[in-house]
């Protein structure tokens, strides 16, 4: 699950991710809520990631779902079709607050998820979960719900302000099987790459979205 708040760069981070998985020949599958399919394709590319010959060769699935037109039973069946038919190893689902909002109730999402996660763990397909966060920084962004126990390894990514730049950065709270890193690093999406810094070590506070800088003035990030 990767959760944070609009504008962090989940969507980039699992579609990565996915990309990735594409070239290397498993079939990655993109169930998109948020944009529509041009969108998504377009900014991909801007951030080095050209999806359209992935999709075009059928190493990659990319689809926008309306809500409005796929009842969520019927969403669960696609991704499983997806899975069993077509052989997807990586499914992104982007995100599930676009799902939730399709739910008549949260006990039947979480139930109908639980279910699809499992349906997927047993397939052997790793599942990305993309959580939008309300608010944009300060200790007021939450979730619309809390369903992190269903994931397995939670990202969290969150923006900060340092040196009167805005900022991303991305840990990682929870890894059910093992250790893992427990540094904050910095998060940075320019044209044609994705990039993950070395550790926020001159600020406190950046998970509060309100860092302190720490360092002294030859340790302020350009």
């Amino acid at each position: 699950m990767i959760v944070g708040a609009t504008g962090t760069g989940k969507t980039s981070l699992a579609t990565l991710y996915a990309y990735t998985a594409a070239k290397r020949g498993d079939l990655a599958a993109i169930f998109t809520f948020e944009e529509r399919h041009e969108t998504f394709l377009r900014r991909s590319k801007g951030l080095g990631m050209d999806l359209r010959p992935l999709v075009d060769q059928g190493s990659m699935v990319l689809r926008s779902i309306r809500t409005a037109e796929l009842a969520p039973t019927e969403f669960t069946e696609l991704v499983r079709r997806t899975v069993v038919e077509d052989g997807a190893k990586i499914v992104v689902i982007d995100s599930l607050t676009g799902y939730f909002h399709s739910m008549p109730q949260e006990n039947a999402l979480v139930t109908q998820m639980h279910d699809l996660l499992y349906f997927l763990g047993q397939m052997g397909v790793l599942s990305f979960l993309i959580l939008n966060q309300h608010g944009m920084v300060g200790e007021r962004v939450h979730g619309p719900m809390e369903i992190s126990y269903l994931a397995d390894t939670v990202f969290l990514l969150r923006l900060f302000e340092g040196n009167g730049i805005v900022r991303k950065a991305v840990s990682v709270l929870k890894k059910r099987h093992g250790p893992h890193e427990t540094t904050i690093r910095e998060l940075q999406l320019a044209p044609g790459k994705v990039d993950v810094g070395e550790p926020i070590a001159d600020f406190t506070g950046v998970l509060s979205g309100q860092p302190r800088f720490t360092g002294g003035a030859k340790d302020l990030p350009e």
